[in-house]
């Protein structure tokens, strides 16, 4: 999707957006009417979230929404420092090692945030994601904002910022 490409080049570290304002401004105009308007699929709809994110300053979430797609994030441990995998979905968890490989990697239960608790960021995607009535995609946004405890140090962490610093580091 071209929405999806633009979001992305807006959302990259080295992308200059000086005296490019009004166009961002209009494609995030553009990505929110094709929200409104389309019959998009989950993917889709996700895909042009992520790029509203981006066209509007959010370059953590203008880049790692995306993963709600496979139900699966990266993040860091903010004590430990540990490599974190998130996963969200029918389950919602935390797991430092390959979950998929190793079903018997240790793991922590993802506490989901409830959406009327949710702060912005969360907020803001939560609605964007939910205006077609797709509660499924909400819940999990609400887990993907959650709470969990590392699997490695038990240190409890909030899993979007847990996210944010794999996704983006300063």
């Amino acid at each position: 999707m071209p929405l999806a490409l633009a979001g992305g080049i807006v959302a990259a570290r080295e992308t200059n957006l000086e005296g490019f304002g009004l166009v961002v401004q209009q494609l995030s105009l553009l990505a929110r009417d094709t929200l409104d308007r389309a019959n998009l699929s989950r993917s889709e709809r996700v895909y042009v979230v992520q790029s509203i994110m981006a066209l509007d300053g959010d370059h953590v979430w203008g880049n790692a929404l995306e993963r709600l797609n496979d139900g699966e994030f990266a993040a860091n441990c903010p004590a430990c420092r540990t490599r974190l995998c998130v996963v969200v979905g029918d389950e919602a968890f935390c797991c430092v090692e390959d979950w998929v490989r190793n079903t018997e990697a240790p793991r922590s239960k993802i506490v989901p945030n409830s959406p009327e608790k949710l702060t912005d960021p969360g907020r803001a995607i939560y609605t964007l994601c939910t205006a077609s009535g797709d509660l499924e995609l909400g819940k999990w946004i609400c887990q993907t904002f959650g709470t969990t405890t590392c699997p490695n140090c038990t240190h409890t962490l909030d899993v979007a910022s847990a996210i944010a610093a794999s996704a983006y580091p300063h």
